[in-house]
Parts: C-alpha cells; sequence; structure tokens
C-alpha cells in the first residue's frame, strides 16, 4: 500500500475496494461489492462506500486503501507508514484492528513506519535503520 493511496478518482470507495477482488481473484461484481462493503464496514467507514476518493478525508482514503489491500488476501503485503494520515482515535483503532487482521493473513508483512508505536504493536520482528545502517533488530 502506498503512502499516496493510489485510488482511483472516477470509482466510489466500494468499486475501489472491489477493483482487485475482480481483476486478481476475478470475482462477479456483486460478490466483490458485498465483501468491499464487508471490508469498509470493518474498517469503521462503511457508510462511506458510496462516495468517490474526492470527498474523503485524507484518513478516510487511508482506510478504504487498507480496505482494498487486505481485501485481495495478497501473497506479500508492503505497508508504507500504513497509519500516517489518520487522527489519534482513528489511528489507535485501525492499529489494534490491523494487530488483530495482519497475523490471519498467509502471507508476510513489511511495514514501513517512523512511529515506534505502529512498529511495536504491529511487528512481530523490528529493524532499525539509521542513515542506511542496520542500528537494531530483534523481536
Amino acid at each position: 500500500m502506498f503512502q499516496d493511496y493510489l485510488l482511483f478518482p472516477h470509482l466510489r470507495a466500494r468499486d475501489n475496494v472491489a477493483f482487485g477482488l475482480r481483476a486478481r481473484l476475478g470475482q462477479s461484481r456483486r460478490h466483490a461489492r458485498d465483501r468491499a462493503d464487508s471490508w469498509l464496514e470493518r474498517f469503521g467507514i462503511g457508510e462511506l462506500g458510496d462516495r468517490r476518493p474526492g470527498a474523503l478525508s485524507g484518513g478516510q482514503s487511508q482506510r478504504v486503501a487498507l480496505a482494498r489491500a487486505l481485501a485481495t488476501e495478497p501473497r506479500l503485503l508492503l505497508l508504507d507508514e500504513p497509519l500516517a494520515a489518520l487522527d489519534s482515535t482513528t489511528r489507535g483503532e485501525v492499529r489494534t484492528f490491523l494487530r488483530t487482521v495482519l497475523p490471519t493473513l498467509s502471507a508476510p508483512v513489511l511495514i514501513v513506519t517512523h512511529d515506534p508505536t505502529d512498529a511495536e504493536v504491529l511487528a512481530d520482528r523490528t529493524i532499525a535503520f539509521e542513515a542506511g545502517h542496520v542500528v537494531a533488530a530483534g523481536a
């Protein structure tokens, strides 16, 4: 998942999430939209399914992008600052949600973050870099 979300501006939030389900997994439009609605609900933004990205806040867009990334059951997931655009309350809620969801994935997850709390809560193993060099690593 990229920091700028890469949501399709012409698609509603629901269809942005459903896109990967249809393109990658070949699901029918109806099934993909139902699963997309489920993921949006899980992120607490189910009521925003009909909005286009331009009508979403940065935090809402970030949650749509996270839902789209997780919905496709990826084989590898790279999350680059996945919580950066969220306010502190939403950040805590989404962090807790990710802590329960990420271990259920059958894929490795690489999280890039500058927030030590995100690293502590979400990671099984951390590697700290400074000036391009590893300065610490461990569980």
